[in-house]
């Protein structure tokens, strides 16, 4: 995102990102409360654990699939196309992104000084729910 002005707010959001996935399903259960796989998305931390989830005979083809074509991270087309397939609107749950996008920034632009001939850039982490909620 790249905010030229606060006040009034002129953002640009860049319709290209990436998303990325732990190599083990998320969950909330005590034994795992400590496993990183689980919990941290970073491809840093990841990628450690790949050759275990390749070998791992439960776990399910797509996310095998993933590990193989590019580890842990996906572009939003290929998001987009994976959604899709399972019936999740896109165009929709891109709506929803912006929206928490903008509340945030609305919610910054007075402690943000004014800069005259400068510009903001601003990656956000955005998390979805089992119901396409989206948090920040």
């Amino acid at each position: 995102v790249t905010v030229t002005s606060f006040n009034p707010l002129e953002a640009f959001v860049y319709k290209d990102g990436f998303a990325r996935f732990t190599t083990v399903p998320y969950n909330t259960s005590e034994e795992d409360i400590d496993n990183k796989f689980v919990h941290l998305t970073n491809s840093s931390i990841q990628r450690h654990n790949e050759d275990n989830f390749m070998q791992d005979e439960d776990s399910d083809m797509l996310r095998r699939e993933d590990a193989i074509l590019g580890g842990t991270k996906i572009s939003f087309s290929m998001l987009q196309q994976r959604l899709k397939a399972i019936g999740i609107d896109w165009a929709l749950l891109w709506t929803k992104m912006i929206d928490v996008i903008l509340k945030s920034l609305c919610m910054a632009e007075d402690h943000i000084p004014h800069q005259v001939n400068a510009f903001e850039l601003f990656g956000y982490d955005l998390m979805m729910d089992s119901k396409m909620k989206v948090w920040l």
